[in-house]
Parts: structure tokens; C-alpha cells; sequence
């Protein structure tokens, strides 16, 4: 079941993607691609001006506490960002996810990101980061960021 916190958290952080730009500072402009729960990006959406793309995935949610006549209940959830990349040549691969991964970490955690995910949560941790298989015989990469996330949601907003 998704809630509005849990759109609210995925807002947040796509909104912190958008920023990875060449212009901003970063290696990448992989934050002009920004999607939100699409699993699949095909070979066919990549091009020399546009050869990655990141989605923001919403996983689950667990209850963590709940306390008696309190109106409100501590919630964790998973998340993951998968970045989708079409490098230009196999030499190219691991210095270009090496770039991709780096600039998806600064975006979430610099000081100075936009601050609506801080308002909105309680907890924001970086768990890992690990390379997803292609099977089905596509030639772009991708690799995913888990995120484990915590916030408070008000028990009569269908929490």
C-alpha cells in the first residue's frame, strides 16, 4: 500500500537526481533522465545525448513501533535508485558507473540538496550499491543504490 509520505519521499528524491548535471559541478548529466517506479529503460531510449537515465523505486514498508494513544507510527521503507547507462565502449563501463554511483551519492547526501526529504523523514542511510544483471541480452548497464528510509505517519491517514 502506498501512502503520501511514501510519494512525498520518492518526490523528494527524484527532485534531488534532477540536480546531477555537468552544470551543477558533476561528472554525469544523469539527472535530466529522472523517472519514478519505471522498471525497464531499452536500448533504444539511450543516444549520444542521452546515454543514462535513473529511476527512483519504492520497495517497502514496514512498521517499526507503534505506541499506545499515540496518533502516529514510526514507519522504515526501502528504496533504490537504478541508474541506467549505455556506455560508449567496454573499457568505458566501470569508469562510467564508477561516475554514475559517485554523483548519485552526492546529489542524496550533500549538505546543501534541497532540503524536503530532511523535512519528511526521520532516517535517510545509504545501504549499498551492487550491479544488476542484464538477461535480456541488452547492452546497457545498470546498477542500483539501496536507501532504507524511516518516517513518522499519522495512523489516521490510512498508515
Amino acid at each position: 500500500m502506498t501512502n503520501a509520505t511514501v510519494v512525498q519521499i520518492v518526490d523528494a528524491i527524484a527532485l534531488r537526481l534532477a540536480a546531477i548535471t555537468q552544470d551543477n559541478g558533476y561528472a554525469t548529466n544523469a539527472g535530466a533522465r529522472v523517472h519514478k517506479g519505471r522498471e525497464h529503460i531499452g536500448d533504444d531510449e539511450f543516444s549520444a545525448a542521452a546515454p543514462d537515465a535513473l529511476t527512483v523505486l519504492w520497495d517497502s514498508e514496514q512498521k517499526t513501533s507503534e505506541l499506545v494513544g499515540c496518533p502516529t507510527v514510526n514507519l522504515a521503507g526501502d528504496f533504490a535508485v537504478v541508474a541506467w547507462l549505455m556506455p560508449t565502449d567496454t573499457s568505458a563501463s566501470a569508469a562510467a558507473i564508477d561516475a554514475i554511483v559517485r554523483d548519485i551519492k552526492r546529489a542524496l547526501f550533500r549538505a546543501d540538496a534541497d532540503p524536503t526529504l530532511k523535512n519528511i523523514t526521520s532516517g535517510f542511510e545509504y545501504v549499498g550499491a551492487y550491479m544488476v544483471p542484464r538477461l535480456d541480452g541488452l547492452r546497457s548497464a545498470r546498477v542500483a543504490l539501496e536507501l532504507h528510509v524511516t518516517w513518522r505517519d499519522a495512523l489516521d491517514n490510512g498508515a
